[in-house]
């Protein structure tokens, strides 16, 4: 592999208004994107979130449907990290017989709520969903309605020019 960054795909170059050099040859893989069959419950209603969001913008395609399913699952799994940390807080405390603190120690949830933080933030990255990711997007210009004679006078205008 070859050192530096990963490129990024030539649909988030498009959208980001990249000057580089966009890959006009990449394949695309053919077929709409699925939600699996595995992926049930809050993770499937993330998921049809996530589609209407990513479809619009050309980024989800079949390729994409374990890397964006996991996506969905592991926030799913955030989630109730998150609502458990909630209810209980981040730590507990182990007490000697006397009653005085032993230990105050931190719940594996938030071990969990770390780890998973960091793999939501990197696929948020990569698939344009983060706030610096999206405050760098430019959205495709919208077709302009052609008209014949207004094609005609312009290039008149520039001619005499």
């Amino acid at each position: 592999m070859k050192p530096g960054p990963r490129p990024k795909p030539t649909a988030l170059r498009i959208l980001h208004g990249s000057r580089l050099p966009k890959n006009l040859h990449e394949p695309m893989p053919a077929g709409a994107v699925t939600k699996p069959r595995w992926l049930t419950g809050r993770g499937a209603v993330l998921w049809r979130r996530l589609m209407a969001v990513l479809r619009p913008m050309g980024l989800a395609t079949s390729a994409d449907q374990i890397p964006l399913a996991r996506y969905c699952d592991n926030l799913d799994r955030w989630l109730k990290a998150r609502a458990w940390l909630d209810k209980h807080g981040d730590t507990y405390t182990i007490l000697k017989d006397d009653g005085t603190v032993r230990y105050v120690g931190q719940y594996p949830q938030v071990s969990i709520l770390r780890h998973l933080d960091a793999a939501l933030s990197k696929a948020e990255e990569k698939y344009g969903m983060a706030a610096s990711a999206r405050a760098k997007l430019v959205a495709p210009k919208a077709a302009k309605e052609t008209n014949d004679f207004e094609d005609y006078l312009q290039k008149r205008r520039l001619k005499k020019d």
